[in-house]
């Protein structure tokens, strides 16, 4: 039983009757509480989807970043590889050019020279006196020197020369002579370089070698 009240004015120490919620405030309510709870859960439920999702776009970003480091730095090598293969055929390119170059200066200066050296190596072969054997020998000696004549005025033309080469060939121009000149025709032979070609000639040969007397 409910306590009675114990003043009928209903003053500060009177206690009123409280009465139990019905059937159907408990049913309000418990739908009440497992709405809030529903939506709980399924904000819970979203937040955790957005944060899976995250994760994916984040593991995503990764994968791409990752991807797009590996092929930049295979893009990269091959870049470099192909610069020093742009570079290694513009060396053999410019080393073929010189060479061409310089068979061209070659043949231009043989051209010019030749027909003049033909023509001085004849008269000179006349006035020395050679026996057909030195003759031979005269030529493939002055054929040999005249190459290597024309190596020494190509790099001059290209500017490349060192001035003591040619007074080096020269002198093995002329050493090779005393081996197919007498004595008295090596002289002779100098005496002409010297005429000629002043101090450019080399002075003496170095006197005759053991060729033809």
């Amino acid at each position: 039983a409910l306590p009675a009240a114990a003043a009928a004015d209903g003053g500060p120490g009177s206690l009123q009757p409280v009465a139990p919620p019905s059937p159907y405030e408990m049913d309000d309510l418990a739908r009440r509480l497992k709405a809030v709870g529903d939506k709980l859960e399924a904000r819970i439920e979203k937040e955790n989807r957005d944060l899976a999702e995250a994760r994916g776009h984040v593991e995503g970003i990764r994968a791409r970043t990752s991807e797009s480091l590996a092929i930049l730095e295979k893009e990269s090598a091959a870049i470099k590889d192909e610069l020093a293969g742009k570079a290694a055929d513009e060396t053999k390119v410019a080393d073929l050019t010189k060479r061409i170059r310089t068979e061209q200066q070659k043949a231009l200066i043989k051209r010019f020279v030749a027909a003049e050296m033909e023509k001085e190596n004849a008269k000179l072969k006349a006035d020395l006196g050679l026996t057909p054997e030195q003759a031979a020998a005269y030529d493939q000696v002055a054929a040999e020197m005249m190459d290597k004549f024309a190596d020494v005025g190509s790099s001059f033309m290209d500017g490349e020369a060192n001035p003591l080469k040619f007074a080096e060939l020269v002198q093995e121009n002329n050493t090779k002579m005393s081996a197919v000149l007498s004595p008295d025709q090596m002289k002779q032979y100098t005496d002409y370089q010297q005429k000629r070609w002043g101090n450019r000639g080399g002075g003496g040969g170095g006197g005759g070698g053991e060729g033809a007397k």
